[in-house]
């Protein structure tokens, strides 16, 4: 990755930042809200009481969202202003005020989408989100998921390993 990219990653995710503790969460929800809708749809038609078929199904829904980020990446790679720009967007959307206490950081809030958006990029930021709603939808404990949602809990568990540590050793800074 060149070292323009690199910066307007990091610029993106700083804007980002700060737009999505200035938006309310209502406006930036929509996207996820959207995604939510689509995956719900998706498995109305799909769903088997079967593990296998559901890691397909939670596989092409976070596929899908992640390879949107890339088709983001790779239309914006060679402008810097508009590289920043989209990362700024999706840091916005994926962003959550999901604090437990006040002053301190929750991973899925703020820590994982930052650690994958610096990591990965738009494609990170978006598919972190997307691990999470299909989690949130299919690895709720519900018996009709016990099955088909048992691979949506094993990769947020995944996603979440490194941000949970990382998130425990900066609120322990505190």
């Amino acid at each position: 990755m060149s070292a323009s990219m690199r910066l307007s990653r990091a610029i993106g995710l700083g804007l980002g930042y700060v737009a999505g503790r200035l938006i309310e969460q209502p406006i930036r929800s929509q996207p996820a809200a959207a995604f939510q809708q689509a995956a719900s749809a998706v498995e109305e038609r799909s769903y088997v009481d079967d593990a296998g078929w559901g890691t397909v199904h939670v596989g092409a829904l976070v596929g899908a969202v992640a390879a949107l980020g890339v088709v983001a990446e790779r239309l914006t790679r060679k402008r810097p202003v508009l590289h920043a720009l989209a990362t700024a967007v999706a840091t916005a959307v994926v962003l959550e005020d999901t604090d437990s206490e006040p002053g301190s950081l929750s991973t899925r809030g703020m820590v994982g989408p930052l650690v994958y958006g610096a990591a990965f990029g738009i494609p990170g930021l978006l598919g972190y989100r997307a691990v999470h709603t299909v989690a949130d939808q299919l690895g709720t404990g519900d018996e009709k998921y016990a099955n088909f949602g048992r691979s949506a809990s094993s990769l947020r568990d995944v996603a979440d390993y490194l941000p949970d540590h990382l998130t425990e050793k900066l609120n322990a800074l505190k």
